[in-house]
């Protein structure tokens, strides 16, 4: 019922939160009451108690002494004895009382006995003999209202009652504010998240307490970072997509609007044009529908176990016409006993095409290109360094961006970033650095081949 009203009306968290601490506070004040009244009535059961003992012992002993027996003991109890006892402050209307005989028979018996009340036992001794045993029960609850245990009595539970209700004023008032203070940072992080959904972008809150609701805080501050980022990111890529595919557009549109009007005769010359225009889109429509498989974890793997020396053999092979053309010089230092690593060889070939092209495009005419490879803790790492002139320190991380270019470039601007999704697929990293001799490494981080992880045809990344 209560869960049914909570979603057919709003309530504000903070009344949520005052309500439960309420609750919570009454019940410990009725709790508390329902204990003060217990150990109080066991209090006065112990005071009415220990004031009857002495008066009870003195009148039957005197009783026996003076008749020699128990006989007409109950008679006289209610005449005379017990006139007594009210005399001498003993409140004998919350006693029951029982007499045995020194054998342990019933003698007489006033009062009604209760099972939870405590009874105290009293031996009876006349000239160190037992004449008999008596059992006592004191009922607090019995007291008479204008007796002077009752009237105490009375007034403890009042003060006790009045206290009950000013600590559950106090409480209301504490649980409200408490609540309040408390869900203020929530409120705060509602209202910045409509401010984000409404495109104010990378709005940051002020760090919070050392607690779950501060680090709620902070994991907003770094989504709205992120999604800020994310947004700019899309920006410049949908600008960046655009101008790449304005460039081949207008030579394509260029060359037949001069076809068209006879300005241009379509020789060889001109198809060879069109030609390297179309297979530059095509190569930047296959780059971007590769980056995006990458980031829908779709991009299809076809794992198994590389050994590391003859396929970085090959790959280096298929590139020394080139770098001889050019004057670089390239070499290849493999750590000896290195284990199979996990990968896919057509997307390891992959990115070691990019790096490797990228490095003879910067590396002048007498450099080196060293291909490297060597153990570390459940990884093998491989490495591609030039000799050329290095990369800016503030563009380390932003190579691998896309649509990114360095100085004098000419591609689409995406093979790294290409290059990136493909080792990020297979659980590995890469990173750039700049060498301490000169020029630009580029490190990949593979994880080594087990065998409790084969991968079969048509696998795709995790």
């Amino acid at each position: 019922m209560i869960r049914q009203f909570l979603r057919r009306w709003r309530v504000p968290i903070w009344i949520k939160m005052a309500l439960v601490l309420m609750g919570i506070s009454w019940l410990s004040i009725a709790f508390l009451m329902i204990l003060f009244r217990h150990f109080t009535n066991q209090a006065f059961e112990a005071y009415l108690l220990e004031r009857a003992r002495p008066v009870l012992t003195q009148a039957f002993t005197n009783y026996y002494w003076n008749h020699n027996s128990w006989d007409g003991i109950e008679r006289t109890f209610e005449e005379r004895m017990s006139q007594r006892m009210v005399g001498k402050a003993v409140p004998i209307t919350t006693l029951a009382i029982r007499l045995y005989d020194a054998k342990r028979f019933l003698i007489f018996e006033r009062g009604e006995f209760r099972r939870t009340a405590y009874t105290d036992e009293i031996t009876l001794t006349l000239d160190n003999q037992v004449i008999g045993f008596l059992e006592v029960q004191a009922h607090p609850q019995d007291i008479l209202p204008d007796s002077p245990e009752g009237k105490l009595l009375a007034r403890l539970y009042r003060y006790a009652w009045w206290s009950a209700v000013a600590a559950g004023a106090i409480a209301v008032l504490g649980a409200a504010l408490w609540a309040r203070w408390l869900t203020r940072p929530i409120y705060r992080l509602v209202d910045a998240l409509h401010r984000v959904e409404r495109g104010q972008w990378g709005l940051q809150l002020p760090p919070g307490a050392n607690d779950e609701l501060g680090d709620l805080v902070a994991a907003f501050n770094r989504m709205s970072r992120a999604l800020a980022e994310t947004h700019e990111m899309r920006q410049q890529m949908t600008a960046d997509l655009a101008h790449e595919l304005s460039t081949p557009l207008s030579v394509l549109l260029g060359y037949s609007e001069a076809i068209l009007e006879g300005d241009l005769h379509p020789d060889r010359e001109v198809f060879i044009g069109l030609h390297k225009q179309v297979v530059h889109l095509g190569r930047l429509v296959s780059d971007l529908r590769q980056l995006s498989l990458a980031d829908a974890k779709e991009l299809p793997l076809k794992r198994q176990a590389v050994a590391v020396k003859p396929f970085l053999e090959a790959v280096l092979n298929s590139y020394y016409p080139t770098a001889e053309r050019r004057g670089i010089r390239l070499t290849l230092d493999v750590a000896p006993g290195l284990p199979p690593i996990d990968a896919d060889p057509h997307r390891l070939q992959q990115v070691l095409d990019n790096l490797l092209r990228n490095a003879l495009y910067h590396t002048p005419h007498g450099g080196r290109i060293t291909l490297r490879a060597w153990p570390g803790k459940g990884y093998v790492y491989l490495a591609v360094e030039d000799t050329g002139p290095g990369l800016p320190p503030d563009k380390l991380e932003r190579v691998f961006d896309r649509f990114y270019r360095g100085q004098g470039g000419d591609g689409s601007g995406l093979g790294l970033a290409i290059a990136r999704a493909l080792v990020q697929a297979h659980g590995g990293r890469i990173w750039a650095e700049n060498r301490p001799q000169g020029g630009a490494r580029f490190v990949m981080e593979w994880p080594v081949w087990t065998s409790h992880k084969p991968k079969g045809e048509g696998d795709t990344s995790p």
